[in-house]
């Protein structure tokens, strides 16, 4: 990450890194590749993980539309 981040932005990336983790682990490579190719800047651009379903079947339903929202701010701002 270029910038330092707040406490309360600092904790939100952590919480987002550690959801992502527990629920859906395979979209840790993707996550890593976009933030190596600099299209996110890291877990800060996770917006939320929303979790649906019950206790057994879970679902990950909110981290690939706030992936995409960082990527269409990204290149609305010239970063291709």
């Amino acid at each position: 990450m270029s910038e330092q981040l707040t406490p309360a932005q600092r904790a939100h990336a952590e919480n987002m890194r550690a959801a992502v983790h527990k629920h859906c682990p395979d979209l840790l490579p993707q996550i890593r590749e976009l933030t190596q190719l600099g299209l996110i800047d890291g877990w800060r651009n996770v917006t939320g993980v929303l979790v649906e379903g019950p206790p057994r079947p879970r679902k990950l339903v909110n981290v690939a539309v706030a992936l995409e929202n960082s990527l269409a701010l990204k290149m609305t701002r010239g970063k291709p």
